[in-house]
This record gives C-alpha cells, structure tokens and sequence, in this order.
C-alpha cells in the first residue's frame, strides 16, 4: 500500500490548517499502515454503512500523538473519485508508542465506481512527542 506525506491538504475543523513541522515530516516514513479490512453493517433503517479498519504501526523511536489521515478511493482506471479525511491516533486517547500497533476504524460512504481495493492512505498531520 503505497503512503502519501500529503501536507497541503491538512485541516482542523474550525481551527484553520496546521502545519506540520519539519521534524515530523521527517518521521513520516516511520509510520506504515497494514491490513486494512472493508466490512459493512446494515442499520435499523435498514441503510447499509461500510467501514474500513486499518492497522497504524509505529516503527519509529518517538511516540505519536496525533495523526490524521486522507483515504484516497479510485476507480478501476486508478482516477480518483473520493477523498476521505480520518483521525488515526487521536490526541484525546494516550499516544502511539514506538514499537506499537494500533488499529483505526472510519465509517464511510462509498462512491460510486470504487474499485473495492484499499484506498491510498496520504498524512495529512502528525505530531510525535
């Protein structure tokens, strides 16, 4: 799965966008998503609701206290047809410690054309401790 340093689309809702220092940019390398597995769930209403569950692996030497992601879904000819903002680690919860796996879930509605393969996973902020 390829990982996209996506800093120009970073955001924080009704915060105004954040940057993300050099020293993190950096780090970046040291975080690798694995295994992601698409389920889906049907609601009362009968409104099917699909999710994506993704393991965040830090295999650097700092701990991370803070990532937000985008989900990039593409079609069969690889164009993009949807991009889906998350928050892997959040800085509410204790933080992704080096050596540590972590896994995600983010609910999302699916476009129409997807491929059904894993989305690219771009960073768009991290901030490590």
């Amino acid at each position: 799965m390829r990982v996209l340093l996506c800093v120009l689309c970073a955001f924080v809702v009704s915060c105004g966008p954040r940057t993300i220092s050099e020293e993190a940019k950096a780090y970046a390398s040291s975080i690798e998503f694995r295994n992601v597995r698409l389920s889906a769930a049907e609601t009362y209403a009968k409104q099917t609701i699909y999710y994506l569950r993704i393991d965040v692996y830090n295999k650097g030497q700092r701990p991370v206290r803070e990532l937000r992601i985008m989900l990039y879904f593409r079609n069969s000819q690889g164009e993009l047809l949807m991009s889906h903002p998350a928050t892997a680690i959040s800085p509410r919860l204790r933080s992704l410690a080096p050596g540590e796996t972590r896994d995600f879930r983010q609910g999302f509605d699916p476009p129409a054309g997807w491929n059904r393969t894993s989305p690219n996973i771009g960073i768009t902020y991290l901030e490590i401790e």
